[in-house]
Order: C-alpha cells, then structure tokens, then sequence
C-alpha cells in the first residue's frame, strides 16, 4: 500500500496578516492564545504531489548512519526530588536531562557484567587523591 502523501495547510485568524509563507515559530510566538486556537481549528490537509515531496525531503538534512539512537522518554519525579537533580545539575554545570541519563548509566554499570569500571567511580577516585607535595 503506497503511503499518503499530504501537507499541512494553515487558514490565518481573523485579525493576522501573514504572506503566504509558512508559519514560523517567531509568528507563533507572537499569536494570541485565542489566534493559536483558531489555527490549530483551521488546519487542513491537502494532498502533494510526487515531485512536491520529493523536494521537501530533498530540504532535509542528511541522516548520519552512525549517530545513535536517542529516545525521548518521561519521568514521574516528586517536586522535591526533581528540584534535587536540578541543583545538583546546576552544581555539576550540565542539564538535568544530562545528570539524570548519568545516575541511570553509573546505576546500570554497577549491574554490568562484563565487570567494566563506572567512569562516575573512576572520576571520584581520582579526586579523592591527594595533592603531590
């Protein structure tokens, strides 16, 4: 079964004057709530041609085959262990997405059973060595 090819077309709410090109981020940003709603109630679809879609996958940026997978996953946190991370984070100067994937990762290393060494581990033996003298 051939896949359905279609784009998105935007009806402008009362009040907006925007030109025929797309609606961009900045634009949203200047909507109302009230005109957000409107076009998002007006989107319609309209079917592209072949050659449309092959131009508009030529605009996309190449796919590096070797950059890994990353997944966008969600969280349950209490507000307070939540705003732990994030002051550790802030300490440890990276994100808190960051921080989080790290603790997740040094957790899993402490199960591996190939043995390998947490670099978590290995960093705070090296800073638990004292100065040379």
């Amino acid at each position: 079964m051939a896949a359905r090819r279609s784009s998105v077309s935007v009806s402008r709410p009362a009040g907006m004057s925007f030109s025929d090109s797309p609606v961009s981020d900045l634009r949203l940003l200047d909507m109302t709530a009230e005109h957000a709603n409107d076009m998002i109630d007006n989107l319609t679809f309209k079917p592209v041609s072949r050659e449309e879609e092959e131009a508009l996958l030529a605009e996309l940026p190449e796919v590096d085959p070797d950059a890994p997978l990353v997944v966008v996953t969600s969280l349950r946190l209490s507000g307070d262990l939540k705003r732990r991370i994030d002051a550790v984070a802030q300490t440890d100067k990276v994100s808190s997405s960051t921080w989080i994937r790290r603790a997740i990762e040094s957790a899993l290393a402490v199960r591996d059973p190939r043995g390998l060494v947490n670099v978590e581990d290995v960093i705070r033996a090296i800073r638990a060595i004292p100065p040379a003298a």
